[in-house]
């Protein structure tokens, strides 16, 4: 195992499973220095996160506020930093990894950069937490890491010379699309990224998943996320150049299937209309930050 005080694992909390939480810290603190930061926004969760989150194993930092995950990370991280991290590991709190697993990430950091590669992230393989189906990634058989474009921040390894050199995450973002634009930034500063195809972590995109034909899955997100995916998308395809052309037209295509099909297919019709063409206004706005 790695010595704790290299590797900080950083996990941040919104509205999370206490019990469930703490067992996960409990098991990464056995190897490694665990902070958890809560975007906890109501009175409720705010006081369930300061009564049951235990603090004996953890750095437990809360600002009282939802001020979007990207604030979250970098609070997170520059802790991290101050406190002598020579890595920083980040978590989402509904995603599992065991401390093995960080373990073999950075074994396959010190190996590829052993190599000559220079190395800006390790991530994992990404499991659907309902289908059970590898997501986000395809994986190059032909190797065991696969060089990737669009990082996922949650299970990703990262070095602290890294983040020194590259900056912190874009606040502004508020959610979606935080870590890919973190990590297109990080390749503009001459970094590979890789995920690990041996290590995988189960991760649930969305509030729930409507199982559709061939197989298919639909994931289902809060309405308000419609806002951020809406508006981040436009933003970035609008305004930085930065932002890779086959994700561009991925994405552009995928806002103009998924308009109809949320308005048609999901409960809820009129709230997510709101949410969906007040991101889009923003979006070519440029009005970022916390939905008002």
């Amino acid at each position: 195992m790695i010595d704790s005080p290299v590797v900080f694992c950083v996990i941040v909390a919104y509205r999370p499973d206490c019990a469930e939480l703490n067992e996960k810290i409990r098991k990464l603190a056995d190897a490694f220095a665990v902070i958890v930061f809560s975007n906890a926004d109501n009175d409720v969760a705010k006081g369930e996160f300061e009564r049951l989150v235990d603090d004996r194993l953890c750095t437990r930092i809360s600002l009282g506020e939802n001020r979007g995950i990207g604030a979250a990370q970098n609070v997170g991280i520059e802790a991290a930093l101050d406190k002598g991290a020579h890595y920083v590991l980040l978590l989402d709190d509904d995603s599992d990894i065991g401390n093995a697993d960080i373990s073999a990430l950075h074994r396959r950091y010190l190996q590829l950069t052993a190599e000559g590669m220079k190395v800006g992230a390790v991530g994992t393989a990404v499991l659907d937490a309902d289908s059970l189906e590898n997501i986000v990634h395809k994986l190059d058989a032909d190797k065991p890491y696969t060089e990737i474009r669009d990082l996922m921040s949650s299970g990703t390894l990262i070095p602290a010379d890294v983040l020194r050199a590259v900056g912190l995450m874009r606040e502004d973002l508020f959610i979606d699309c935080v870590d890919f634009e973190w990590g297109w930034r990080c390749r503009r500063n001459g970094f590979v990224l890789v995920i690990d195809n041996q290590v995988k972590i189960r991760h649930r995109l969305g509030q729930s998943v409507i199982k559709g034909a061939f197989g298919t899955y639909l994931r289902v997100p809060a309405p308000i996320r419609h806002y951020y995916q809406f508006r981040n998308v436009i933003a970035l395809i609008t305004r930085e150049r930065s932002v890779p052309m086959a994700w561009r037209l991925r994405n552009t295509l995928a806002l103009l299937l998924k308009l109809p099909l949320y308005l048609l297919v999901l409960g809820g019709r009129s709230e997510r209309a709101g949410y969906i063409f007040s991101g889009i206004r923003d979006g070519f706005r440029n009005k970022m930050g916390k939905h008002a």
